[in-house]
């Protein structure tokens, strides 16, 4: 008998042993399905006082992704600003809403980056006359807000913006700098402004310091009311080369607002549409074999693609950019831009060969290896024989 105890407790202990492992199934990751506007506490905020709006991506048990990067656009209704692409890091993204008016906003969301989530929710803040009744009291009263012009709109990633106002009455002169977010985003406040005409000015630089087209605005601001002005920045361009042979690619570059379109334009005539970078900027390049010897100018707009945007907005035109199509066949090498390689030129290579400027010296660099060398001074001895 305890032969067999013996006997049936190895058998337990060999199956238990040799028994395959049986392996832990772990429940499959769930991802985002939703933008959800949290609840916002309290509802009422007195006009003129800013309120954050946070908006997570959520799961479908309405717990925070916490692994979700990307992003969403809030809309507000009336006259509130501040509304625009949220960026969502880590499941959670914020704006700040404002709003100079007695009025209920209603906030909703919408899938410009068309993530594939539900972007039902929506929420509301009242904004409310912190102040109480005035003017005799009674059941109708007006409220008296601070005078304020804001300036808001779409640029290009991390733009500097110059904004200076000019109280045309009094010569006073008073300016803000500002730098956009990642996606060009921005808005300028002035509160507090005195009543009577005010001029406006708007200098837009890029990130690479090219300076889009400035905008003024003439404003006779009466009391006690809100102006906003909110408008798409025209794009940056710059040429690589002003001096092109023909056929040779006109290349323009410059920097718009991510998620928009470009259109290039030259000579009033010819027109490229093109798409940007994530980060917004653009190169692109245009065939010149269509173009007649001489001089032609281009330029360029943005156009917002956003779903938001129900009339798909156009930005006026960046400044104008001249260039040459020229006969030579090293165009670079006329250095004196006469649509000549002579002894004029022959003169500024020699200066921009000895100079220590660099800037000077890269003007020589005529095959574009980052040398100023003896291919160099090769490939302009050839120009200049001809």
């Amino acid at each position: 008998m305890k032969f067999q105890y013996i006997r049936f407790s190895l058998l337990i202990l060999a199956f238990v042993l040799f028994l395959p492992p049986i392996a832990a199934i772990a429940d499959k990751p769930e991802n985002a399905v939703k933008f959800v506007i949290l609840k916002i506490k309290p509802k009422d905020s007195a006009v003129g006082t800013p309120v954050t709006v946070t908006i997570e991506a959520q799961k479908s048990n309405n717990k925070v992704d916490d692994s979700y990067q990307n992003d969403v656009t809030l809309i507000t209704s009336g006259s509130a600003t501040g509304g625009g692409l949220v960026d969502i890091v880590n499941g959670t993204g914020s704006l700040q809403i404002n709003d100079f008016v007695v009025e209920t906003v209603t906030l909703s969301l919408s899938d410009t980056e068309a993530t594939g989530l539900d972007v039902s929710s929506t929420e509301e803040i009242n904004f409310i006359d912190s102040g109480g009744p005035i003017g005799g009291g009674g059941a109708e009263w007006t409220r008296q807000i601070p005078t304020t012009v804001t300036f808001s709109g779409r640029a290009f990633p991390n733009a500097k913006i110059l904004v200076v106002d000019k109280d045309v009455s009094s010569e006073n002169v008073v300016s803000q700098n500002i730098v956009t977010d990642q996606y060009g985003i921005f808005q300028v406040d002035f509160v507090g402004i005195s009543q009577g005409l005010h001029s406006f000015g708007l200098l837009i630089k890029d990130k690479d310091n090219r300076t889009t087209q400035t905008k003024f605005f003439n404003i006779d601001v009466p009391a006690n009311d809100l102006i906003v002005k909110d408008f798409l920045a025209p794009p940056t361009a710059g040429l690589l080369q002003r001096l092109v042979s023909r056929g040779q690619p006109l290349v323009v570059i410059g920097t718009a607002s991510p998620t928009n379109s470009i259109i290039i334009e030259i000579d009033d005539i010819i027109k490229k549409e093109a798409d940007l970078e994530r980060d917004g900027s653009y190169k692109v390049a245009i065939d010149t074999g269509i173009l007649e010897f001489g001089t032609h100018y281009v330029r360029v707009k943005q156009i917002d693609r956003s779903q938001a945007s129900q009339q798909k907005r156009e930005s006026d035109y960046s400044p104008t950019n001249a260039f040459v199509v020229s006969r030579l066949i090293l165009p670079k090498t006329d250095l004196s831009n006469d649509g000549l390689v002579d002894i004029k030129d022959w003169s500024i290579f020699l200066s921009n060969w000895v100079s220590e400027d660099e800037s000077q010296r890269k003007i020589i660099d005529f095959n574009d290896d980052g040398k100023i060398n003896i291919s160099d001074f090769s490939i302009f001895i050839r120009a200049i024989k001809k």
